[in-house]
């Protein structure tokens, strides 16, 4: 692969590893051996795979590390060198052997890591000094924490006096000395890394956004907080400490083979644009709190674009197997980026055509939704529009159901525990053909079967009266328990607020599931992370890591996209497929989607929308559409 000469080169200090991966059905519990399938070997380490993914989308590359004396580090060595990476920076070490990564990777993808970094451990400032003495000022430096901290402090120290431009990615998540981040340019960690190190839950967007403020208070330039094929957080530092810019880029979806390189993947398409431009200077910003181009405007849309092909980087990598084999060259990247379609997604022509269908109800729904809350002048928008993809996805690809024998003994059954939410479950059951569309008008009025919230007597298609919260999933395993006993073999959903999961009522009923292995019950969080009185995390910020306490709970824990329509066909096609246990699909989402100036606002929780929103909100639905 030939570079760009006009680049400087990209200097990278890290690790090395040899990665031993064995593939097993599921990943093993405490104290618990399985028998795994087959057990492949191959050169890894973050700062390898960063260096090489680097190298093979075209960047030079200078490359400092250390490995044993030994079979591995002869195989790392012979091997990155024939892929055209100067290993003349990495020394094989006398006194400890080549670190090993021991992997477990199951069929979905999911796995755990743990390394003995050996040589790793001796990478010393001395090595350091000698590898800096002459970088070119200005150039990119990248490092990672599989390499003592020690050794991370005082490269950033010396990077700084040299005037480099420094790229810390914070895994794993080890201890470091938090002053440290006043030495970083641009912070990447994922979503795990940010909790440790911020000591603040990061398990959702808003509480994630929150998380990384804390950070760049402590210093750092930008912190990108990786959140899978979801996409990534881009939070900036302002004037004072303050963020100055915060937004969210959403990833490629893909189907993944193998998930082991895809965060160095993505730093080498992040750091392989950035080191084209001058987007981390070490001193100054524009009134914003984005660093400035040469023209003086605000660089934020370039670092966008520089995200975006990182994830594409990684995208391209988890669609592959074999390790750093499965990093993208310049030309698989030119390739990926001509092929991908308008929504960043990769699908077959009949999985898009399906996909379009849910899209169009979906869109319908919303439009519905606001036309109801403006003929009551009264409702919730925010939780009702963030639910919209998980009701379209139930009712167009999920359930079964008689729209016109609503009380058809066969049926699946829907408990919407989050009764508030009630226009978008009447806008769903009008788009089904459960009632007239004339409706509409009538939400909250006097005698209508739409009232403010569900109500089994008046509303056909309404499994159970709600509204009190916490008490949904309850009556939901009653339902399932019911049908064991009368064999109909109909599902039951349950779909929760995240604010109301601090009921104690739920926990009960979360117990009583997991008790009596209820596989034909799926419960659904829409975990917005906003509630009436303020974020989850300021209400009761216990109640995360969410999903962890679900999977304690002995439930079968599923994280989607509660946006994303394939990712939603996926979680409930695999609920019904598990058994032994109920399904907990834990659905991240924006409060009031789909509309840009109710999401993530909470005063949007209950709101009387305006003449002139409606209008602006229906513009931009029917645009979208």
């Amino acid at each position: 692969m030939s570079t760009n000469p006009a680049a400087p080169p990209v200097l990278v200090v890290g690790s090395c590893n040899f990665d031993l991966t064995i593939q097993t059905d599921r990943l093993p519990g405490p104290s618990e051996t399985l028998l795994g399938g087959g057990c492949l070997g191959f050169p890894g380490g973050k700062g390898a795979n960063q260096a090489l993914g680097l190298q093979r989308l075209g960047s030079p590359v200078r490359f400092l590390a250390r490995v044993g004396q030994d079979h591995y580090g002869q195989q790392i060595l012979e091997h990155l060198a024939s892929q055209g990476l100067d290993v003349s920076h990495i020394a094989a070490d006398r006194d400890d052997p080549t670190g090993v990564a021991l992997i477990t990777l199951d069929r979905v993808g999911t796995r755990t890591i743990v390394v003995a970094p050996g040589a790793n451990n001796n990478l010393s400032a001395t090595h350091v000094d000698h590898f800096l003495r002459d970088a070119p000022s200005g150039a990119l430096l990248v490092t990672q924490l599989e390499i003592p901290v020690p050794t991370v402090a005082h490269l950033l120290r010396l990077a700084k006096r040299r005037n480099l431009r420094t790229v810390l990615h914070a895994s794993p998540a080890v201890s470091f000395p938090i002053d440290l981040l006043r030495l970083v340019d641009l912070l990447v960690l994922n979503q795990t890394e940010l909790q440790v190190i911020s000591g603040r839950s990061a398990q959702h967007l808003e509480t994630a956004a929150a998380a990384a403020e804390l950070l760049l208070a402590e210093g750092a330039g930008t912190v990108l907080v990786s959140m899978g094929l979801r996409g990534v957080l881009i939070a900036r530092a302002g004037r004072e400490g303050t963020t100055g810019c915060s937004n969210f880029i959403a990833g490629y979806k893909v189907k993944v083979q193998d998930s082991n390189v895809a965060s160095s993947a993505f730093i080498a398409g992040l750091v392989h644009r950035l080191s084209y431009s001058q987007l981390l200077p070490p001193a100054g910003t524009t009134d914003c709190g984005c660093p400035p181009t040469d023209d003086g405007g605000c660089a934020d849309s370039q670092l966008e674009q520089a995200v975006r092909f990182g994830l594409g980087c990684m995208a391209v990598s988890l669609s592959r197997s074999g390790g750093q084999a499965s990093l993208p060259t310049a030309d698989d990247m030119q390739s990926f980026l001509q092929r991908r379609d308008d929504d960043h997604e990769l699908q077959t022509s009949d999985e898009s055509g399906a996909l379009h269908e849910l899209a169009a109800h979906a869109s319908s729904i919303r439009r519905r939704i606001i036309r109801m809350l403006y003929a009551a002048r009264s409702g919730h928008p925010g939780g009702s529009l963030s639910i919209v993809e998980v009701l379209t996805v139930l009712y167009f690809h999920t359930m079964v159901y008689n729209p016109r024998q609503p009380d058809w003994p066969g049926r699946d059954r829907l408990v919407l525990s989050k009764g508030h939410a009630a226009p978008a479950l009447y806008a769903t059951l009008i788009e089904a053909g459960f009632l007239d569309p004339a409706l509409e008008t009538e939400l909250r009025k006097f005698g209508s079967p739409l009232q403010g919230h569900p109500d089994r007597k008046r509303c056909p298609g309404v499994e159970m009266s709600t509204g009190s919260l916490g008490q949904g999933l309850s009556a939901a395993n009653g339902m399932a328990l019911a049908t064991r006993q009368i064999h109909q073999g109909y599902r039951v959903y349950c779909i929760m607020g995240d604010g109301e999961v601090q009921e104690g009522q739920v926990w009960e009923a979360a117990m009583t599931a997991a008790h009596h292995g209820l596989d034909n019950l799926c419960a659904v969080v829409d975990y917005n992370a906003l509630q009436i009185d303020g974020s989850i995390g300021q209400v009761k910020s216990p109640i995360e890591p969410l999903p962890d306490k679900w999977k304690a709970f002995g439930w079968n824990v599923l994280n989607v996209d509660g946006h994303d329509l394939a990712d939603l066909c996926g979680a409930f096609d695999q609920a019904r497929q598990t058994t032994g246990r109920p399904t907990m699909i834990v659905a991240h989402t924006v409060k009031g989607h789909g509309v840009s100036f109710m999401e993530g606002i909470i005063e949007y929780h209950g709101s009387t929308l305006s003449e002139d929103e409606v209008r602006r909100a229906l513009a931009e639905l029917e645009a979208a559409s």
